[in-house]
């Protein structure tokens, strides 16, 4: 009973954290829309970052700055929905369904893709403060790790699905 009740909890963090990054990812838009007409704004486009530099600089740099940070975001109010859907999903009393081995897979490779974007997104800002000087704060790569934990977890749930239908044909 204290474990469900923990899950209950779970869910409704990672629906709060859903919503939480989506609210930012709304406000890195909208910031970003009005930075077109007014180059201003770019001064302080999501906590503090400022890409007023860079946005006079070069506007496609900073658009495309603006889409990776958007893209991270998006991806990570996924994981966050997906992770919810998960949590209530689950059935502690028979855990290894298809719906949750589908619901790890799809986190997996979400992760896959944050970590990919996020690749991308250091290696544009490293050429950016090689060629322009432009100094940023680096995305971490740590989805990887995340992601081989998800994929060791797919892999289990993976074989207890098997054993559990193994065991429905011998009784």
């Amino acid at each position: 009973m204290k474990t469900e009740k923990t899950f209950k909890i779970f869910h409704i963090i990672a629906w709060l954290v859903c919503i939480g990054i989506l609210v930012n990812a709304g406000g890195v838009i909208i910031t970003y829309l009005v930075s077109v007409k007014n180059p201003e704004a770019s001064k302080d486009l999501y906590k503090g970052m400022n890409f007023y530099s860079l946005y006079l600089s070069s506007f496609g740099h900073y658009s495309a700055i603006v889409i990776y940070k958007t893209l991270l975001l998006l991806l990570q109010a996924y994981v966050a929905f997906l992770m919810a859907t998960f949590l209530k999903t689950l059935n502690l009393k028979q855990p290894f369904s298809f719906n949750i081995l589908t619901l790890l897979k799809k986190i997996n490779h979400s992760i896959l893709i944050l970590w990919g974007i996020a690749l991308i997104h250091n290696v544009h800002l490293t050429f950016l403060e090689k060629t322009q000087g432009y100094i940023s704060v680096l995305i971490s790569s740590d989805f990887v790790l995340l992601s081989g934990v998800i994929f060791i977890l797919t892999t289990i749930f993976k074989r207890g699905i098997e054993l559990q239908q193994e065991n429905e044909l011998t009784v």
